[in-house]
């Protein structure tokens, strides 16, 4: 789709894991369905 060659393709995901913390795309795809299921406050709730 991008035009780009494996090895780049690898390599930008190495930086997003790097950036995320995180160690592979696994990890990257829990920590996203963390935030997703996390428990969130209603917007107008006093903040303490």
């Amino acid at each position: 789709m991008r035009s780009t060659s494996e090895r780049t393709g690898r390599e930008q995901a190495r930086n997003v894991y790097r950036k995320a913390g995180v160690a592979g795309r696994a990890e990257l795809s829990a920590w996203f369905i963390e935030d997703l299921l996390a428990p969130r406050e209603p917007e107008d709730a006093p903040h303490p």
